[in-house]
């Protein structure tokens, strides 16, 4: 796909946009986050993907959910501060 671009000033920095046909095709939304390494290539800007997993998969990297969590309890605790049972 052949697209024209302009580089323009965002701050202290400078960027291009890309289109929404391209990014519908990455399967983005506005506002996500992800990680790319980028680099230059015979005169191409490649960009490749780090490790793109949302929030909520980056928590649960390494979760077994197989093991349990011990059960507790709580009637059988005593109070500890004012509330009563």
């Amino acid at each position: 796909m052949m697209t024209n671009v302009k580089v323009q000033k965002w701050g202290n920095s400078q960027g291009i946009r890309i289109s929404k046909e391209i990014l519908a095709e990455l399967n983005l939304l506005h506002l996500d986050e992800i990680n790319f390494e980028l680099s230059v290539k015979d005169g191409r800007i490649e960009l490749h993907p780090v490790n793109n997993l949302s929030f909520l998969e980056q928590l649960f990297i390494g979760y077994d959910s197989t093991e349990k969590p011990e059960m507790v309890d709580w009637d059988d605790e005593p109070p500890t501060g004012k509330e009563f049972w």
